[in-house]
């Protein structure tokens, strides 16, 4: 058992004390504060050091092995590469995206499709 977990998403778990540590690496766009400078912590740090030393974390578990019913159809829902693309958007960049891409009716067909998915996994939870 290593000293280190890889979780679904942008955190970490440290073993010991069940710590989840926020991979600050992985955000897109970084995490600063409100000066502008970036957020960094000593526990990622450490996590950092112990890579670069050879460490190697234990895989994420499987979360679909796990889940049932709406939380499954959510985490296939976030993994859904359409999907996942477009909620790193901003509305902004959404309608512009959509104005690009969407010429045909193929295309329109295949963005309808996107987003019953989202709509599915939504409505499910109300």
């Amino acid at each position: 058992m290593s000293a280190y977990q890889l979780q679904n998403g942008r955190f970490v778990l440290r073993v010991a004390d069940a710590t989840k540590i926020p991979l600050l690496d992985q955000f897109d766009p970084p995490l600063v504060r409100a000066d502008g400078t970036p957020i960094t912590s000593a526990d990622f740090v450490a996590y950092k050091t112990w890579l670069a030393a050879g460490g190697v974390p234990d895989p994420a578990p499987d979360p679909a092995g796990e889940l049932a019913g709406n939380d499954l159809d959510a985490y296939n829902a976030r993994n859904y590469a359409k999907l996942k693309t477009l909620t790193a958007m901003t509305p902004a960049q959404v309608q512009a995206w959509v104005q690009a891409n969407v010429n045909t009716l193929a295309d329109a067909k295949d963005a309808l499709k996107t987003l019953a998915v989202a709509v599915v996994v939504l409505a499910r939870r109300l």
